[in-house]
């Protein structure tokens, strides 16, 4: 991503110092100079900087139980913390997942949520194979 965006991309993350994640929310808040983001990437934290212009939210593997904060508070789940900024923002929201969580699934099988389906893979490698079983009757 660096290599197409140099400079733009912001990380942030709660394991970086507290100089660090202080340089970020400032660039983020000031938005303007040389260090303008274009992107920023980050785990559940980076909900909480200061956006002024945010356009796109991207959840990848939007099912991962990582993305519930338990402690310490405060406690939220960082998809549907995602889908409330965006609308604070008018922002659209990407959740990305090949095992969508049933909420997700659900609301997507409803009409709520748009749906896009990759039926072929990007590498053209085969599809993992299923076996359905009953393990009732296995020993």
């Amino acid at each position: 991503m660096r290599t197409y965006f140099g400079d733009k991309v912001g990380v942030y993350h709660s394991k970086f110092s507290e100089n660090e994640r202080v340089e970020i929310w400032n660039n983020v808040l000031n938005n303007t100079g040389e260090n303008t983001y274009s992107i920023v990437m980050g785990a559940r934290s980076a909900l909480f900087l200061p956006y002024a212009n945010l356009g796109l939210i991207i959840i990848d593997e939007e099912h991962d139980y990582s993305y519930k904060q338990h402690d310490p508070a405060p406690r939220y789940h960082a998809r549907d913390a995602a889908i409330y900024l965006s609308t604070l923002h008018n922002a659209k929201v990407l959740l990305g997942s090949a095992t969508p969580s049933l909420e997700t699934y659900q609301n997507a099988s409803t009409g709520k949520y748009g749906l896009i389906e990759l039926n072929k893979r990007f590498t053209d490698g085969a599809a993992n194979e299923m076996v359905i079983c009953d393990i009732k009757n296995m020993r």
